[in-house]
């Protein structure tokens, strides 16, 4: 599972290295058409998990999720 997709993974990007963070935001796949494909919006959604205290998905790792 890409760490972009699920809620976990945002979370570990969070509070991931810089390097990290930068491979995972050089290769954003789709896994469904709600994936975040664009580094500027997936750092805003990144964001808020520090502010909510959780992160979110719909639909970004399988449809129906």
């Amino acid at each position: 599972m890409a760490l972009h997709a699920s809620t976990g993974g945002k979370v570990l990007l969070d509070y991931a290295p810089a390097e990290t963070a930068e491979q995972v935001f050089a290769n954003l796949t789709r896994e469904t058409r709600h994936t975040i494909g664009e580094p500027g919006r997936l750092m805003a959604e990144i964001h808020k998990v520090r502010e909510l205290g959780y992160a979110m998905t719909v639909e970004e790792h399988a449809l129906g999720t």
